[in-house]
């Protein structure tokens, strides 16, 4: 009798083990939720990009016949008139925007400039004339924002952040989604660049500027596109993800915000 319970107690035994094993691979709903907090489930929240879709409304203004150069002045209008504010385009640029000459040959053969680091190279009413970066921008509005202070409510008191390095996701999980518009540099109908052109900077250094460098502004995103205020397109312009994120990188992934 004994070795029979003996038997029987054993039996019992393998089949516990042989159950827990079974169990073994399939997390209880405690677990499951511990691995969601512990982070192993992404939380970035540039994630929802990738999953939803945000569009802004905001005014558009074109650069078509009066400023051929003058995307960056156009798209950072338009961002200004849908924060409040109602500078025009001459203004903006005769008053604020640091210019430079386009680049000239020296003796030497070479071709000479400065910066788009540090200002327009040539004039945004020429059609021939190249544009300028992040930087300047970002300096021309700061200082229209000193002087208007005081002419929209005061509550707002928007300023210009710069968000270069952010990808396109990010831009739109970080602002776009809180219907802020982001001033977006990339390239003429997300194209790939196909041309450049070297000179030689005031401090000796070389620089080239890729062409079909264009300004935009960003205004929405669904799985498929991202949509653009683009002032020699149109109102809401998409452009595939691919396109318009490689454009972004080409052009050094420059952005600029004017955030309450």
């Amino acid at each position: 009798m004994k070795k029979l319970i003996i038997a029987a107690a054993a039996l019992l035994l393998v089949i516990l083990l042989a159950v827990l094993v079974a169990r073994g691979g399939d997390p209880s709903p405690d677990t499951a939720s511990d691995s969601v907090n512990n982070g192993t489930q992404s939380t970035d929240p540039s994630d929802k990009a990738h999953s939803a879709a945000h569009r802004i409304d905001v005014p558009y203004l074109s650069q078509v016949g009066l400023y051929p150069s003058g995307c960056e002045t156009v798209s950072t209008l338009m961002a200004l008139r849908y924060a409040g504010y109602s500078i025009d385009a001459d203004n903006f640029i005769y008053a604020y925007l640091p210019q430079a000459d386009e680049p000239y040959y020296g003796d030497d053969g070479l071709l000479y400039a400065d910066s788009p680091y540090e200002a327009f190279i040539g004039s945004p009413f020429s059609e021939f004339s190249y544009g300028c970066y992040a930087p300047v921008i970002r300096s021309a509005v700061s200082a229209y924002l000193d002087d208007a202070d005081g002419t929209v409510n005061a509550e707002a008191s928007p300023g210009i952040v710069d968000l270069s390095g952010k990808t396109l996701s990010q831009l739109c999980a970080e602002y776009i989604d809180r219907d802020i518009p982001v001033i977006v540099w990339g390239t003429i109908g997300m194209q790939p660049i196909q041309g450049y052109t070297t000179w030689i900077l005031p401090d000796g250094s070389e620089f080239t500027w890729r062409s079909q460098e264009h300004c935009l502004l960003l205004t929405g995103y669904d799985e498929t596109y991202y949509y653009f205020n683009d002032p020699m397109e149109g109102k809401d312009t998409a452009y595939r993800r691919a396109d318009a994120e490689q454009a972004y990188a080409a052009l050094y992934s420059q952005a600029l915000a004017i955030v309450p």
